[in-house]
């Protein structure tokens, strides 16, 4: 169309040290009330691992945290299904990379 631009090295690829996803899982599982939730994140080079909630306004799931590289907790009883997501940010203390995840309890 002749209105092409190349911008040399605009992104940064190399992953060296850097936190990468190594899947593009998002879907932690499906859990009863009382189950015990232990899902390995799927990360390389993370340094720190932070949950939040995944949209401004909402409330942080207090019944899940991190232990290691690992979401952890207990499903509470709901008394309907009910679908959660998270914002999980790692970091290598200089490059931070976000991603939202999500599961169900029934």
């Amino acid at each position: 169309s002749g209105n092409e631009f190349v911008f040399r090295n605009l992104i940064n690829y190399s992953l060296g040290t850097k936190p990468s996803w190594t899947s593009s899982t998002s879907y932690i599982g499906t859990f009863s009330g009382g189950n015990s939730i232990n899902f390995q994140l799927p990360v390389n080079n993370a340094v720190t691992i932070t949950i939040n909630p995944a949209y401004a306004g909402e409330s942080a799931i207090s019944w899940l945290s991190v232990s290691g590289s690992s979401i952890v907790g207990t499903a509470p009883q709901n008394s309907s299904p009910s679908r959660y997501e998270i914002s999980i940010t790692v970091s290598n203390g200089s490059v931070d990379i976000t991603k939202n995840f999500w599961l169900l309890v029934v």
